[in-house]
């Protein structure tokens, strides 16, 4: 099952970016988002899914690895990982699949409850500076480059994601400080288009 739906805008921002770029799909489900960043010019994707696609996409770029992140080697060099909506629940070797990746793109919704990702996944993330923020309410995507994030803000879905733990719930729709372990950080203020 397809979980993401890209609007236009974020459809179009992919488009520009995979072109030319080794792609890993972390948690590629049924394939489709490997196979979209193949049509758009990936010159590699690597879909990597615990379990078999349905319906394994056929496209010559396209190379899928039925693995758990842990067992996965990855090639050496790959420009972009994307993840999304990956389960909330710790997933063994996904951060330091992301940790050896230039650029990440995330794809998932926190704010309404849904908790697409695990607090230690976010919390790695939230170091990590933010190239484009493009906000959905069915589906947020945001790109992270390799450079460290010089201010202490996060977007609504890291807070989320950071602190959906069933005890500290993240309303959106609040703007309010949160004291973390490494200090004072607060969201930034999102807007859906």
């Amino acid at each position: 099952m397809t979980y993401y739906r890209l609007n236009d805008s974020q459809k179009e921002y992919l488009h520009s970016v995979v072109p030319g770029l080794r792609v890993s799909d972390l948690g590629s489900g049924d394939g489709s988002l490997a196979l979209l960043m193949a049509n758009f010019g990936a010159l590699e994707v690597h879909a990597v899914d615990k379990a078999p696609p349905p319906c394994p996409v056929k496209h010559k770029n396209v190379k899928h690895y039925n693995r758990y992140f842990q067992e996965w080697d990855p090639p050496n060099h790959l420009d972009l990982s994307v993840v999304a909506w990956p389960r909330n629940m710790r997933l063994a070797g996904l951060i330091p699949l992301l940790q050896a990746t230039p650029q990440v793109i995330y794809l998932g919704k926190n704010t309404d409850g849904t908790a697409c990702g695990f607090p230690d996944m976010f919390r790695y993330l939230s170091t990590r500076n933010v190239i484009r923020y493009l906000p959905d309410r069915a589906n947020v995507m945001i790109h992270y480059g390799s450079d460290p994030r010089l201010d202490a803000n996060l977007y609504h879905e890291e807070m989320a994601g950071i602190f959906e733990d069933n005890t500290h719930y993240y309303c959106a729709d609040e703007d309010r400080k949160i004291v973390t372990d490494w200090g004072v950080r607060k969201p930034i203020i999102e807007t859906y288009p």
